[in-house]
Order: C-alpha cells, then sequence, then structure tokens
C-alpha cells in the first residue's frame, strides 16, 4: 500500500469521527493531510523509505479517534472562552453605561433652560 493510500484512509477515518459542521470537518480535514503529506514529504528528503514515512506520520499524529477528540476538546475550550469574554464584555457595558448615567443628571435634575421668544416682522411690500 503506497504512503498515499494510507494518508487517504487515515483522513477517511477521521473523517468519521469527526462530529463537526460540514465546513468545519473540511477545514480540519485539509490542514490534517496538509500536515501528514508535509511529514511524509520531509522525511522522504531525508532517505527515508516511502512506507516508513507514511507509519511515522501516522504515528506522530495519532490514531483517527484521537485526533478528533483532541478537535473536539480545543472546540469547546475555544466555545468556553468566547462565552467568557462576551460576559466580560456585558458587564463591562453594564458597568460604563451605570457610570454615565451616574453622571448624566435626570430631566428632574437638570437645570431648566429658559424659553425663547422668537418675533417674526412681517414684511410688507409697498406698491408705488
Amino acid at each position: 500500500m503506497s504512503s498515499n493510500d494510507r494518508i487517504d484512509i487515515y483522513l477517511r477515518d477521521l473523517r468519521r469521527e469527526l462530529r463537526f459542521r460540514p465546513i468545519a470537518r473540511r477545514r480540519i480535514l485539509s490542514e490534517v493531510e496538509e500536515h501528514l503529506r508535509a511529514a511524509v514529504a520531509s522525511a522522504l528528503a531525508e532517505g527515508a523509505d516511502p512506507a516508513a514515512a507514511a507509519s511515522e506520520a501516522l504515528a506522530r499524529f495519532g490514531p483517527p479517534s484521537v485526533v478528533a477528540r483532541g478537535f473536539r476538546e480545543s472546540r469547546s475550550h475555544v466555545g468556553r472562552q468566547v462565552r467568557v469574554f462576551v460576559a466580560a464584555a456585558i458587564v463591562a457595558t453594564a458597568v460604563l453605561v451605570g457610570v454615565d448615567r451616574q453622571r448624566t443628571p435626570s430631566p428632574a435634575q437638570a437645570q431648566p433652560t429658559p424659553p425663547t421668544l422668537t418675533v417674526h416682522h412681517p414684511t410688507t411690500a409697498r406698491t408705488p
């Protein structure tokens, strides 16, 4: 079996393990494939046998189930970070709005503005 075949089989197995939306799954698979093929190419450039290069790259990467679990865990960790950031932003906004409200007088506390009177003088047109 060629190194390309082994990587293709690995990617197929990983695709089955990934529980993500299609666009995220394609992105992950593309990234994994790029890393695996680069590792094989690097080993081949150093004179390794193609089968040994593929075996080494796949062994270093780990079983598809473990890799998929790692992606799930990192995604849930990022999700938690985003939720914490959003909560902090909401709290900061609430604090700033509260501070602004303390500085801005309420309508009852505001100084009344004296009314202004505007007088319009009609212009009369004189006829000769």
